[in-house]
This record gives structure tokens, sequence and C-alpha cells, in this order.
């Protein structure tokens, strides 16, 4: 889908963002809802500063927390906690106030399989024909 996603390029992320840069990545996720980081390695306090620039950690949802980082969620999958066509996450958008999205980084990837997707719920009625859109409520 055109517009859905895009790669940012030139961005270091183990440094302070500035507040034009910070400004300049909330605008690109209005315009493509979607944005992604060429790999980095990131602590996690430089993780929970680049949420940050899209607004404040959500408490309280899911998964378990990392030790010393509250704000991040683990999505492991183990021996212990082997991954599950059930074992599916969101952006805990059922709560009153969701926040804005989802912050993710991989740190370690299966041989196989792992796929994260994302979808969009606005863009694929700003690609429909006026007529289909006609026949929907709201």
């Amino acid at each position: 889908m055109p517009n859905f996603a895009a790669w940012i390029e030139g961005v270091d992320l183990t440094q302070p963002l500035s507040d034009a840069v910070a400004a300049e990545l909330r605008q690109a996720l209005w315009d493509v809802e979607v944005i992604f980081f060429r790999p980095q390695t990131i602590t996690p306090a430089q993780h929970v500063a680049l949420a940050k620039v899209f607004g404040p950690p959500s408490a309280g949802s899911y998964f378990e927390r990392k030790p010393g980082a509250p704000e991040l969620e683990l999505i492991v999958s183990d021996r212990e906690r082997p991954p599950s066509i059930d074992n599916w996450h969101t952006d805990i958008s059922w709560k009153p106030n969701p926040p804005l999205g989802t912050a993710i980084q991989i740190t370690e990837t299966p041989p196989a399989g792992g796929n994260t997707c994302w979808i969009s719920t606005s863009k694929p009625t700003t690609g429909c024909h006026p007529v289909c859109r006609s026949t929907w409520p709201g």
C-alpha cells in the first residue's frame, strides 16, 4: 500500500535527538503510520527516549516488563515460553486512552518465522472508490 510505511535514514538512535529531528519523526509517523529505522543497538534508556518522542509510555499492558526499565515490555519466545500462534500483541488499543503506537526493538530473531505485521485502519479508506466508501457506516 503506497504511503503506508517508511524507512528513516540517517538518525542515530544512540544519541539524544534534537527537537527538530523529533518533530520530523512525529510528522513522518503521522504521514505514513509506520516508520522503521535501520538496525541499531540501543540501550533500554535510548529505546524509552525514542518512544517518548511520540508520547508518554503506557503503564501496565500485557507482557512482563523489562527489569530496570518498566516502560518496556518483553515479548519472549524460548524453551520456557514457546511461541504460539495465539500469542499476538497490539498497541493496547482497548484502553480508554490508548498510546499512539508501539516502539519495537527486535534484539533476537529466530532462525525461521518470527513475522511481525502492521495494519492500517485509515489508509484503505483513502484508496477506496467513493461509491464503495459511501456504503460504510459512519
